[in-house]
């Protein structure tokens, strides 16, 4: 046996290493992540949280957002609430408000809150009112109860901003 011969598999031994060790500090830190989502019935594809790990998304956020939907039973796909993280939105707040919305039986779509939320209105605090508001007795919607957030200048109408 020559001596190239042991050098050479040496070196493809040592690339393998390094490719496993490599391949292993990508997908760790999200396997956790991935087994929390599945155990949850929110399942998240292992590609998927990769990708986010890559592109320095808080792949946890996204994560206990869709796990929270679908515990109430809201299939929110994880490219929809990855989308509005990315696009400065807060995920919390927007699920948040839907779950409050569910349960007092108001009609209120990932779409509408999304777009609330990225105007810079605290979602969350937009949905509670109109719940209060419903719960007196008035009927009033989402368009109504914002237009009397902006008319009286309150501070909730333009709060979200200020969290971010």
């Amino acid at each position: 046996m020559s001596l190239l011969a042991v050098n050479v598999g040496y070196i493809v031994a040592g690339v393998a290493i390094i490719v496993v060790l490599i391949q292993m500090a990508v997908v760790l830190p999200v396997l956790n992540l991935y087994f929390q989502a599945m155990f949850s019935n929110a399942k998240v594809d292992l590609f998927h949280l990769i990708g986010m790990r890559l592109r320095k998304t808080d792949a946890r956020t996204i994560v206990f957002a869709r796990i929270r939907a679908m515990r109430v039973g809201m299939d929110i796909p994880v490219e929809q609430i990855e989308s509005h993280y990315l696009a400065g939105g807060h995920v919390g707040s927007v699920v948040n408000a839907l779950i409050a919305c569910d349960r007092a039986g108001i009609d209120f779509s990932w779409n509408e809150a999304c777009a609330i939320d990225l105007a810079g209105i605290d979602v969350q605090e937009l949905a509670n009112r109109v719940i209060r508001t419903r719960a007196a007795g008035r009927p009033e919607d989402f368009e109504a109860v914002m237009q009397e957030m902006a008319e009286s200048g309150d501070p909730a109408f333009h709060r979200a901003r200020e969290r971010s």
